[in-house]
């Protein structure tokens, strides 16, 4: 994937994507963390970075026709795997590149709290897991006015982390 390419799905997201948790900061922040992170690992000589950003920029697609609700939730990587399938060939994305956006947006979901990791998929999908299920617990995104409950869920999750990264050894590298 070319940088035009690359910045051309950047600013279509930046023009898209609407505020709350799912806002353009925590995509950038889950792209800085997966370009981070495959150096971290020692792979970002092997694989194609813009192509991973890419994936980073789409994987919260869904949020941009449907409401953050439990359903949209658990659909996921359903719902965004129809989205990508339209969208990528608007922006003249396909074959190989398609195919790896499109899986690691579709397998990204759900490692927190179920710890339905991808242990078995490609590089690109650990990474955007990796990346978003780490952000998850960015204090920019756990709003102060939480119910004790879901605080306790929080704590135990941060606490936990490296039983719901596919790269365990990243739990401790979050900004």
């Amino acid at each position: 994937m070319t940088d035009a390419k690359l910045e051309e799905i950047r600013n279509f997201v930046i023009r898209v994507t609407p505020p709350g948790k799912h806002n353009f900061a925590h995509i950038e922040r889950v792209r800085n963390n997966a370009i981070r992170f495959a150096k971290i690992l020692g792979v970002s000589n092997l694989i194609n970075l813009n192509v991973l950003q890419a994936a980073c920029y789409l994987h919260d697609i869904t949020y941009l026709k449907y409401k953050n609700n439990p359903i949209t939730y658990f659909f996921e990587g359903h719902l965004a795997r129809r989205a990508l399938v339209k969208l990528l060939p608007k922006f003249e994305v396909s074959g190989k590149e398609a195919d790896i956006i499109i899986n690691a947006c579709f397998r990204h979901t759900h490692s927190f709290p179920f710890g339905q990791l991808n242990r078995n998929q490609d590089i690109y999908t650990k990474l955007l897991q990796d990346s978003d299920t780490i952000d998850f617990f960015h204090p920019v995104r756990i709003n102060n006015k939480i119910p004790t409950i879901v605080e306790y869920f929080l704590k135990y999750g941060k606490k936990n982390l490296a039983h719901y990264l596919n790269f365990p050894q990243l739990h401790d590298k979050a900004d």
